[in-house]
Order: C-alpha cells, then structure tokens, then sequence
C-alpha cells in the first residue's frame, strides 16, 4: 500500500510502499488498536513510518541509538574547563 506521511521530525513528506493490508489500515486509523497488535508483521521502520512519518535516519538522528554519547561529549568539554 503507497502510503504519504509528514514527518513530525522534519516536516518533510514522503510516499512509502508498506506492505500493510488495507483491512489492517483501514483499523489502525479508525482507532481500532496499536499498530503493532493490528500489523504485527510490520518492520519497526514500517509501523515509525506510519505512526511519525519518520524515515529511519530521522529517527537515528531524533532519537541516537546510544543516547549517553551526547552525555559524554558534554562532560568532556566540561571537564576540559
């Protein structure tokens, strides 16, 4: 299904193929359930997509996958004070 998504992040928009079946979309945006209970054979990348309109890198860059290494970039500097 091609679906098109903002992304909260950027704003920018975006038209991805996700291979979701309409029945399970159709659900998931009538409020009916969490997409992960209604299309859990959906890639982590697919269901962020649907919910944020985030592409995979946005997401890296939104959320690190190592969140303490900014910590520690910060608490250098400081320490070099």
């Amino acid at each position: 299904m091609t679906i098109t998504k903002k992304s909260l992040w950027s704003q920018k928009e975006r038209t991805r193929e996700i291979p979701i079946k309409k029945e399970d979309y159709d659900k998931w945006e009538a409020n009916e359930g969490l997409i992960q209970d209604i299309a859990p054979y959906l890639t982590d990348d697919d269901r962020e997509f649907l919910i944020s309109g985030m592409s995979p890198e946005e997401f890296d860059e939104c959320f690190p996958p190592d969140l303490t290494e900014p910590l520690k970039r910060i608490n250098q500097v400081t320490e070099e004070e």
